[in-house]
């Protein structure tokens, strides 16, 4: 329970949005008990009871490419990538990552999907080739290796989703109701992607993605704090990891793109656009 002083969230759910929420409240539970998430008060039919993390604001998409703050990100996210263990399924040698199930899934809704005849949204996604995106998925997805490693992701580490202590400049990730097993790199990739916005107005700005340099800083980072809590390499070791993440990260910049493009595409459908622009992130 919580102290008389602790302020408390009181979230309530939405109407869904494709998200599971028995996944997500397993996850919540388990990165508060970690000391990664906000303190869980209890839960209640459609909704919960969350520690508030008060005098704390919400980053911009300005805000992600800050080299010092960009570093912190790194840092968090790869404590919450070994925050949950995971245990493969039964019968199964390895972890499924939800990747390429999900991608199906989006896809199969995204190829049913129908707007009303002569507005703006059945003209723009006539234009949509789901043809040619289902091959690229599957051109992209045979380049991916088994050796890529496979973690507890967040899916959708925007700069809403990251909260700063102006004081003390301490980040908190926040909401992971998108998260799950996936690739490591992939969580990354969706970050970079992220750098660029549009979550309020549909609009991205693309001029603000990561350069090949900043990426290499993010992943050293990223995989500094990961050595923290395995044993250490050497410093060419060192180097030669942080290559070969940014490429897998760089591999998954398309697949992310494709991601959410069919998730809007869906939400467009089961939503409406009439509250936000869904079908201009495809």
């Amino acid at each position: 329970m919580a102290d008389d002083d602790c302020p408390i969230l009181i979230r309530v759910y939405g109407d869904g949005g494709l998200i599971d929420r028995v996944t997500e409240i397993k996850s919540f539970l388990a990165l508060a008990e970690a000391g990664l998430g906000p303190g869980s008060y209890g839960t209640f039919a459609n909704g919960r009871l969350e520690h508030f993390f008060e005098g704390f604001r919400t980053l911009s998409p300005s805000d992600l490419c800050n080299k010092v703050r960009s570093l912190k990100i790194a840092s968090q996210l790869a404590q919450s990538h070994a925050a949950i263990p995971l245990h493969p399924p039964p019968g199964q040698s390895r972890v499924v990552p939800s990747l390429w199930g999900q991608l199906s899934e989006w896809m199969q809704g995204a190829q049913q999907a129908a707007f009303a005849e002569k507005t703006l949204e059945a003209t723009t996604y006539a234009t949509i080739d789901l043809v040619r995106i289902q091959d690229h998925i599957e051109e992209l997805k045979s380049k991916v290796e088994s050796t890529f490693e496979i973690v507890f992701c967040h899916n959708d580490l925007l700069a809403a989703n990251i909260l700063e202590d102006p004081v003390t400049g301490t980040l908190k990730l926040i909401d992971f109701e998108y998260g799950g097993a996936n690739y490591r790199a992939f969580d990354i990739a969706n970050h970079f992607n992220e750098w660029a916005g549009g979550t309020e107005d549909g609009k991205p700005d693309y001029e603000r993605l990561p350069t090949e340099t900043q990426k290499y800083d993010f992943c050293r980072a990223y995989l500094s704090e990961r050595r923290q809590q395995h044993e250490l390499l050497d410093d060419d070791e060192e180097e030669e990891e942080v290559k070969v993440l940014v490429d897998q990260v760089n591999l998954f910049l398309i697949l992310n793109h494709y991601y959410w493009g069919l998730w809007a595409v869906n939400m467009g459908c089961t939503k409406g656009c009439e509250t936000f622009p869904y079908l201009r992130y495809t």
